[in-house]
């Protein structure tokens, strides 16, 4: 077997995104798709509004941590004063400080070999760039010509979450020509009423008054880190200490993490997941309990761990479980894998609902990834060797997947759990696709704020 094909190329380095070029743009090997994606570079641009809000903060964090996972190229940031940070991050003060930690550089102005650019605040902008917009509950991004505006509060971090985030995903769609349109017209979503056009008053929601004191995390993957990547830029650090958060995963950080995990970085490669999960929260006071078995039919809840959890496994089997455990409330997601729907997200809550987990991920209905024949030709080429043909389906059958689309799914889920603590009607069901957020769907059940009595829960000043 060739040896290039084996020692260089493997499931558990290749980026996520290679596929999607491969497909999309008609890349002839894989190394032809890395190279274009390392061509890709991001700037975003802050106006004298970043200073402000902890929305705008939220987004412009989040459109780096996102962005240098898509644009390999790098994430340059222009801001040209530095400014005091609003949300808690450990051992800084300023919102440079942060930009610095996550791997952003800082310039005095955008590069003018830019890919693309986002704006986060009143900017000059440029030729190919959108406007970030956002309060607490609602992001969304529209062309800088346009005036789109919405309420400043309620304001905190998860509508600057999904704001950065379709950033993010816009600048890709645009760059790759998958949709290079996506943005033209002003385009949002609403955390509070995901099927209420974003802009009307009755999506802006209540303001945040307290955060779940436990959360069970069943897998720390994909989405798994996109959970607790909300849930910590939602944090105080006078309540943070309050909180305590179990960790459930039983697999190691590869470097094709990179592409999707949101808290997985170059020296987290073959660390456990949980320890690296358990250290960032713990970096901010929030107390962890680690369990490194496999989620399975044996898994149970006593009545010292959390009632309420939040799922975001690689596949159906665990799922199919999630009602046996004894929780009071679930909240999962789950993402699609493919070139049409990689940036779609179904999102279900449990138990109560009108259907079952185990009915709803029965084996007839499990979705795969049907292998491209296109993809897999193109590993084979790697190799004139037959024996390659194992590995040459494995890497084609990988699903399709970037972090803008985990960090959207993770906003959501962490606000139906904070919309179940404020006594808001219940998400039974919500189907989001970013290229057509007009079509999103929700069925909504009634309130279950009762189902969070036994879990407890910190008041938070926001």
């Amino acid at each position: 077997m060739d040896s290039k094909m084996t020692t260089d190329l493997s499931e558990d380095n290749l980026h996520r995104l290679v596929n999607f070029l491969i497909e999309n743009e008609n890349c002839k090997t894989p190394e032809e798709a890395k190279r274009k994606l390392e061509r890709f570079k991001l700037s975003l641009v802050c106006g004298e509004e970043i200073a402000n809000t902890k929305a705008l903060q939220a987004a412009l964090l989040t459109a780096i941590n996102t962005g240098k996972r898509a644009f390999l190229g790098g994430v340059e940031v222009v801001m040209r004063k530095r400014i005091k940070s609003l949300l808690y991050w450990p051992d800084t003060k300023t919102l440079n400080d942060c930009i610095k930690k996550l791997g952003g550089t800082l310039v005095n102005e955008a590069s003018k070999d830019s890919s693309f650019s986002l704006s986060f605040g009143k900017t000059n902008g440029s030729k190919n760039s959108l406007q970030v917009v956002c309060n607490g509950w609602v992001g969304g991004i529209s062309e800088l010509k346009m005036t789109t505006s919405l309420p400043l509060l309620p304001d905190f971090a998860l509508g600057g979450i999904v704001g950065g985030s379709l950033g993010v995903a816009g600048a890709f769609f645009r760059v790759t020509g998958l949709d290079k349109f996506f943005g033209s017209d002003p385009i949002g979503i609403s955390l509070w009423k995901p099927d209420v056009n974003w802009l009307l008053s009755e999506a802006t929601g209540s303001p945040l008054k307290n955060l779940p004191k436990n959360l069970w995390i069943l897998g720390l993957g994909h989405l798994g880190q996109a959970y607790l990547w909300n849930f910590g830029l939602l944090l105080d650090p006078s309540i943070a200490g309050q909180i305590k958060i179990l960790l459930q995963d039983f697999d190691v950080i590869k470097k094709a993490n990179f592409s999707t995990g949101l808290l997985s970085e170059d020296l987290s490669v073959e660390k456990k997941k949980t320890r690296v999960c358990a250290e960032w929260l713990e970096q901010r006071q929030i107390k962890t309990i680690i369990t490194e078995r496999r989620f399975n039919e044996n898994t149970y809840r006593d009545n010292k761990e959390p009632f309420v959890a939040i799922s975001g496994f690689d596949n159906a089997e665990p799922r199919r479980l999630i009602e046996n455990v004894g929780f009071d409330f679930i909240v999962d997601a789950s993402l699609g894998n493919s070139i049409d729907d990689f940036d779609r997200f179904m999102m279900y809550t449990f138990p109560d609902n009108t259907v079952k987990a185990v009915n709803i991920w029965k084996e007839s209905s499990i979705e795969k990834k049907k292998n491209n024949k296109k993809l897999i030709e193109t590993y084979l080429k790697e190799t004139n060797n037959p024996e390659c043909g194992i590995l040459a389906s494995t890497l084609a059958g990988k699903a399709i997947a970037t972090s803008f689309v985990g960090a959207i799914a993770g906003a959501f889920v962490i606000a139906e759990i904070l919309k179940g603590l404020h006594g808001k009607k219940r998400c039974g069901f919500l189907h989001v696709h970013l290229r057509d957020l007009l079509g999103t769907r929700c069925v909504w059940l009634d309130s279950c704020q009762e189902k969070f009595s036994q879990n407890g829960f910190v008041s938070i000043n926001t």
